[in-house]
């Protein structure tokens, strides 16, 4: 097949590269060329900025074009009256279109945003993604997928969200662990991701979660994971959410992953229909070794978003004794 590739060959896109030459399709890549990444020979590359102009994919055409990169309604409407042909719209949206977690595919969405003069940004993310989604679902109607993804991880990852525990947990000695160790969180390899997209490519249409198993993963298993692939001695403090919130830690971002419980469940979604049409999901162990052996690259994210800016070691240790010095003595 030709397949286009929309986006960054950063993360998943680039696993999305590798996985579409590994299956010998005919790969082009468009976007603006921010991102330092080698392409092996063969890949056709080409430049354009969704804020401004797609000319460069006048009058081509593609079997499948995978859409990794698309903020603002304004971005699907340029490459819809530019592309000359599609028989596959794939869309990665994302699960932080749902108003209420946990989800399925059925349940109620944020609002859209369509205002042009609206510009991508935290607390404009989820209603300029579902205004993606039904731009798409305009301009390519029974030929589109839409796949929301919650939280995807692995090797290449800019966001440090996940990276941070595997390579914290290589120091010996205390690690502050914070909120419930029995809170679930849902990670997906996004290697899994980009090969479900190119197996289904041409093939299977619809809206699909894509999320890592419900209710099988907690923080204190993540956590005894990490410790165990990186051989390491690390002992987890459980520190409370109150005394975190009391401290002023940011959740997700000086640590990342938690957040309070009485925030409730966070990206927590259904993908058992993506599973039933062959979402595979490889052993956590395999993308914490992975991850270890691939050197960070921590990028400025697209869409407004902000990576992870975890905690430094000081000021790790300075609440780590705050806590033992007040905590009870049971949750020490």
């Amino acid at each position: 097949m030709r397949i286009l590739i929309l986006g960054g060959t950063l993360f998943l896109g680039r696993h999305l590269a590798e996985a579409a030459l590994a299956r010998g399709h005919r790969l082009t890549v468009i976007n603006r060329g921010r991102t330092a990444c080698d392409l092996p020979p063969g890949v056709m590359v080409l430049r354009g900025d969704r804020d401004r102009d797609m000319d460069a994919l006048r009058d081509q055409h593609f079997d499948v074009v995978i859409d990794t990169s698309a903020y603002h309604p304004t971005h699907i409407e340029r490459v819809a009256a530019s592309l000359g042909g599609t028989g596959h719209y794939i869309l990665v949206s994302t699960a932080s279109v749902y108003s209420h977690f946990p989800a399925t595919e059925a349940s109620p969405t944020h609002p859209s945003i369509r205002d042009e003069a609206v510009r991508p940004g935290p607390s404009t993310y989820a209603g300029l993604k579902r205004g993606c989604e039904e731009s798409a679902e305009a301009a390519f109607g029974p030929r589109l997928t839409v796949i929301r993804p919650g939280l995807i991880v692995g090797p290449y990852d800019p966001t440090n969200r996940f990276e941070y525990w595997v390579r914290r947990s290589l120091h010996d000695g205390p690690m502050l662990a914070p909120g419930n160790p029995q809170r679930t969180i849902q990670v997906l390899d996004a290697r899994d991701l980009a090969s479900w997209i190119l197996e289904i490519s041409g093939a299977t249409f619809g809206v699909f979660n894509a999320a890592g198993p419900r209710d099988h993963l907690t923080m204190d298993h993540l956590l005894s994971l990490c410790i165990t692939v990186g051989k390491s001695s690390a002992q987890p403090i459980w520190v409370s959410d109150t005394f975190l919130l009391e401290h002023h830690v940011t959740p997700w971002s000086e640590f990342p992953l938690w957040i309070p419980d009485e925030a409730g469940p966070l990206l927590q979604v259904d993908s058992s229909r993506a599973v039933a049409a062959g979402l595979g999901m490889r052993p956590l162990t395999d993308t914490i070794r992975d991850v270890l052996q691939t050197p960070t690259r921590l990028k400025p994210l697209a869409g407004g978003l902000q990576a992870a800016t975890p905690v430094d070691p000081t000021r790790e240790g300075q609440l780590l004794t705050a806590w033992t010095a007040t905590a009870p003595p049971n949750e020490r």
